[in-house]
């Protein structure tokens, strides 16, 4: 070997040095978001999101009727409902698809009847909470819980009768409480869990209407609400109640209209900050601990269960049959897309947003009844 010839231990030296070089460049480009071939998403402004639609369901299904959805981020969503076929109750985005989840003891889950889910809440991707009925004919309150491996039924046995659960919400994974009815006759049922055990909480008297409960949310544990609709048959229309949980776990109503009308509607959403909204077919309310305060000078028209989400006081949604609200904590502004105008066509049903994507979810009027997830980002 020639004196100027490198030698092989120089030239593997060489090479590795070359190595560590390209490691470093493609390590600091990933951290700059430089152009190594990969373009990286671009964020939208909740006003110029791009919406697609998708259709979920199972091969054959005629009827899923999805009424309720949560998520940790916009890659791991979930939506619940009820599946005429079974197996269809629960489904799970990833960012990429929707799959199934196999909850039934006939596709190797946890619930060993027939059932139907209709609301979902987290506090992590470990700590999810699905509510919703169990059974054919007597049906009961139906409780199942993620803890990041596998989905388990709670047990609820020790609390006698257990009415429909319609609806689920916490201030944290021990202060949890899910709200319904009991179905034959709309007994309102609300139970609370500590971080231990389930109890059941009380609604007081109003009357001899049928009252369930459509949703909960708060602030803090002495500042729990909750909104429910009294059926009255020919007594001139449905009464709607704005309810508040006293420290014994009495719920006592607050403020009360005509169902459907005015200052709040059948949903409430809970921003960050703690502040409480509902939204009627007269627009979006704020809850000032006093009365209810309307969000913006502009009317908002509305149809018939308008959807309210949001993830900030700045950066709320207002779905109506009028198309779709944005809120930006200053003004509204209306997009009218044909996607946002098929209240004839579909029902719209639930919704959610991390602030980045947004998610809502409704089923076909017609048969099949299929579920449509319309996803902006």
């Amino acid at each position: 070997m020639s004196e100027h010839e490198p030698s092989q231990k120089t030239m593997k030296r060489s090479q590795q040095s070359v190595i560590v070089s390209v490691t470093a460049l493609l390590l600091l480009c990933t951290l700059a978001q430089c152009d190594v071939g990969i373009e990286p998403e671009k964020r939208r402004s909740p006003r110029e999101y791009r919406w697609s639609v998708e259709t979920v369901s199972l091969p054959g299904e005629l009827q899923q009727l999805i009424g309720g959805i949560w998520g940790s981020s916009s890659k791991n969503v979930y939506i619940v409902g009820h599946s005429a076929y079974g197996g269809g109750e629960m489904w799970h985005f990833d960012g990429t698809r929707w799959e199934p989840i196999k909850l039934g003891a006939s596709h190797g889950g946890p619930v060993t009847n027939t059932f139907s889910l209709a609301g979902i809440y987290g506090f992590s991707p470990n700590n999810i909470i699905a509510v919703g009925d169990i059974g054919s004919t007597d049906f009961q309150g139906l409780v199942v819980r993620f803890d990041g491996t596998s989905w388990q039924m709670e047990d609820l046995a020790y609390l006698g009768r257990v009415g429909v659960l319609g609806c689920v919400w916490g201030l944290s994974p021990n202060q949890v409480w899910a709200g319904g009815g009991v179905a034959a006759n709309y007994k309102p049922e609300i139970i609370y869990y500590d971080g231990s055990v389930w109890r059941k909480d009380s609604v007081s008297s109003l009357g001899t209407g049928q009252l369930y409960i459509q949703s909960i949310g708060g602030s803090s544990f002495t500042q729990m609400y909750a909104v429910g609709i009294q059926h009255r048959p020919g007594e001139g229309g449905d009464m709607q109640y704005f309810l508040r949980r006293k420290p014994n776990g009495v719920w006592v109503p607050v403020d009360s209209l005509q169902a459907g009308f005015q200052r709040f509607g059948d949903r409430l959403w809970t921003s960050p900050s703690g502040n409480l909204y509902s939204a009627s077919i007269n627009g979006v309310f704020l809850w000032n601990g006093q009365q209810w305060k309307k969000v913006g000078d502009r009317s908002v028209g509305s149809g018939w269960r308008p959807v309210l989400f949001g993830s900030s006081d700045e950066n709320i949604f207002y779905l109506s049959s009028y198309g779709l609200y944005h809120y930006n904590g200053t003004d509204w502004s209306l997009n009218q897309d044909a996607i946002f105008t098929k209240w004839g066509t579909w029902f719209y049903t639930a919704s959610w947003t991390d602030g980045y994507e947004a998610f809502i979810t409704a089923h076909k009027l017609d048969f099949p009844q299929h579920t449509i997830v319309l996803h902006g980002k």
